[in-house]
């Protein structure tokens, strides 16, 4: 009976998405602070040459904001002495350095606390986004708005589109597996089911209040999805925002943190505690 049990409980879950992707119940919705700004932040990792160029392409599009705009890196597993010269070029980002790998949610946290304004957006340090991208996506916030996503493109031409930041979700023998889709031409601002933690921008009172304060994902992986997950449940929305375009090389920082093999086995251990967080308890 559990391949029959699983069906059920899938079914449960989309149903019950479904029904919260209608509208937002603006009854548990949070008032803003009403402060204009922007937060980005860009947990880092060792490899100085992705973050200048990741830096470089956050200063261009900072400049396209007609409000604040600052950048805060964590800089985790790092030594401090190494980084003199990304301090040099880029004067006005704020760094924090940790000895220790504090892994995806435990930099993002960090960034957290030290953010000045109400929207946040987080950026992997593998990405580098257009010079429109922070001006874009910055135009979607409102009071129902949990994350807004970016449209996700190759960086290299020709490789295949893994992430487009259109998320979904489909049923496969009960079991529920995200993935993403390539969206229609011309590409569409609509509902998704969830915004990517690596480029996407979030309310931070909120995103705070999601993300707790234990890591059941650690060291990566199916965090946001749980987030995004949350804020569906509590009447806030999602959606991605096709003019706010960022470029990602796949996967590269956990290549060189983990390897391919581990990379994998880390990833189907947490879609099944995705599974059993977020679908055995869909109500």
């Amino acid at each position: 009976l559990a391949p029959f049990y699983l069906v059920l409980t899938a079914l449960k879950v989309c149903c019950l998405a479904l029904r919260r992707w209608r509208g937002p119940n603006r009854r548990y919705l949070k008032p803003l602070t009403g402060s204009r700004g922007v937060s980005v932040i860009i947990p880092h990792h060792d490899d100085l040459e992705m973050l200048q160029e990741c830096l470089a392409s956050v200063s261009e599009a900072s400049r396209q904001v007609s409000e604040p705009v600052e950048v805060l890196v964590v800089a985790n597993g790092a030594d401090a002495a190494r980084y003199a010269e990304l301090e040099r070029q880029f004067p006005s980002v704020r760094w924090s350095f940790f000895p220790i790998l504090l892994e995806f949610a435990g930099a993002i946290r960090c960034g957290l606390e030290n953010a000045r304004f109400d929207w946040v957006y987080l950026l992997n340090d593998d990405m580098v986004v257009d010079r429109l991208a922070l001006g874009e996506v910055l135009k979607c916030r409102s009071s129902f708005t949990f994350a807004v996503a970016s449209q996700i493109l190759v960086y290299h031409s020709g490789q295949p589109r893994e992430e487009t930041g259109y998320t979904f979700y489909r049923v496969v023998n009960g079991i529920i597996e995200l993935d993403h889709r390539i969206p229609s031409e011309p590409a569409l601002s609509e509902r998704i089911l969830y915004a990517g933690g690596g480029s996407s921008l979030f309310h931070r009172v909120r995103l705070i209040e999601f993300m707790g304060t234990r890591d059941p994902y650690s060291p990566c992986y199916f965090e946001d999805a749980e987030w995004s997950v949350l804020a569906w449940k509590h009447g806030y929305e999602v959606i991605v925002c096709p003019e706010s375009q960022v470029r990602h090389r796949h996967r590269v920082t956990h290549q060189q943190l983990f390897g391919s093999r581990e990379i994998n086995r880390i990833f189907e251990r947490n879609a099944c505690r995705f599974q059993l967080r977020n679908a055995l308890h869909g109500g």
